[in-house]
């Protein structure tokens, strides 16, 4: 459950910086602080927060199945 919370938090702050909410920046810029290049590590973070969110839900969708082929005779 932990991780999955991690997750929504952190798309719910891509989703206020996207918004321009500055507090989600300045969070971001402390997080990344340490890094050489803090905007590097950020935009690292949201390709790989992206990533991390598709994933799952791409895997457990639900097969379609395909409509049985009707032959004519």
């Amino acid at each position: 459950m932990t991780p999955l919370r991690r997750k929504s938090r952190e798309c719910r702050m891509v989703a206020q910086y996207a918004s321009g909410n500055a507090r989600a920046w300045d969070c971001q810029y402390v997080f990344n602080a340490h890094t050489p290049s803090a905007l590097m590590g950020y935009y690292s973070m949201v390709a790989m927060t992206l990533l991390a969110y598709d994933m799952p839900v791409a895997a457990d969708a639900p097969v379609r199945k395909l409509a049985p082929r009707r032959t004519r005779g």
